[in-house]
């Protein structure tokens, strides 16, 4: 009876490693899938940051090349309005004249 106790223990203890050991295994691929899950959330925010550090770079640009053309229609205007003061200056008095731009 002896014997067939530890037989029956053994077998015991030999189906605890071995589901320890199908445990520990699980645990080492999760272990494993949630890095790989960690590593591609690190490359897609380091990619979702270059591409908002882009997006900043290119409003700024268009904000600059705007104000650079409000600029140049405001010296644009000023440019027209002496040209036109100088063309009435020569112009005769009391004389319909049209004046294109």
């Amino acid at each position: 009876l002896d014997t067939e106790a530890a037989e029956k223990q053994r077998q015991e203890l030999e189906k605890q490693r071995e589901e320890i050991e199908r445990q520990r295994e699980e645990a080492r691929a999760e272990g494993e899938k949630l890095q790989h899950q960690a590593e591609t959330l690190l490359a897609a925010e380091a990619e979702l940051q270059r591409r908002a550090d882009h997006l900043a770079r290119t409003e700024r640009a268009l904000l600059i090349e705007r104000q650079q053309v409000a600029n140049s229609r405001k010296s644009l205007a000023v440019v027209q309005a002496h040209v036109v003061s100088m063309i009435d200056k020569d112009s005769t008095p009391g004389q319909l004249q049209e004046h294109r731009l």
